[in-house]
């Protein structure tokens, strides 16, 4: 894998959704069911969008973002991958900013959504979070590699959960994003429309 960028980040924050309907929660217990069960049923759902032959490209793409938001807690991985710049943004910079961050996700994989491959992945552990969400230990499994060690950080939202953050092989993607936001930045003089530029110009060629 080659640099650890946006896209990176983004297709690990998505690999839990293309491949959930094949985790195996037999072995977790307690609490932590509920974070289980909900990325299982999410990704049942993606499965299924993955496999409806009958949706062309744009239905997909609405599906897929429908369930990207339903899934992943947006707003708070935005926010965090902004750091210490989301105070200094103006709310019409905020705005876009989330904007953008949403679309580069969809954009980036509206084309990539028919390539689901029938990757399973097992979950080992699960163990629960001071904050009422939990932390799923999971081995991405294709037969052509090596297992991957993949953590999905599961936050507790009213009676349902999200995802806000993934860790692969022990790196917290979130974390890694906000240094790249934050060097973008810095690049630019600390202007945040130095992001927003390239984040306009990222989407603009997908």
């Amino acid at each position: 894998m080659a640099g650890i960028s946006l896209r990176v980040i983004l297709s690990s924050l998505c690999v839990l959704i293309c491949l959930a309907a094949g985790a195996n929660s037999a072995a977790i217990d307690g609490d932590k069911v509920g974070a289980v069960d909900f990325v299982t049923i999410l990704g049942d759902r993606t499965v299924s969008m993955l496999s409806d032959t009958s949706l062309n490209r744009h239905e997909r793409e609405a599906e897929f973002r429908r369930l990207l938001n339903e899934g992943f807690d947006l707003d708070t991985i935005a926010r965090f991958a902004l750091g210490r710049y989301w105070r200094r943004a103006t709310d019409a910079e905020r705005s876009e900013y989330r904007k953008l961050f949403e679309e580069l996700i969809v954009s980036s994989y509206a084309a990539r959504l028919g390539r689901y491959g029938g990757e399973t992945f097992s979950v080992l552990e699960a163990f629960s979070e001071p904050n009422g969400g939990a932390l799923v230990r999971t081995h991405i499994l294709d037969p052509d590699f090596p297992p991957v060690r993949v953590d999905w950080r599961i936050r507790a939202v009213g009676e349902s959960y999200r995802i806000v953050d993934v860790i692969l092989e022990g790196v917290s993607m979130a974390l890694t994003q906000r240094d790249e936001f934050a060097a973008v930045i810095q690049k630019h003089g600390g202007s945040i429309e130095g992001l927003l530029n390239e984040l306009r110009s990222k989407v603009d060629s997908n």
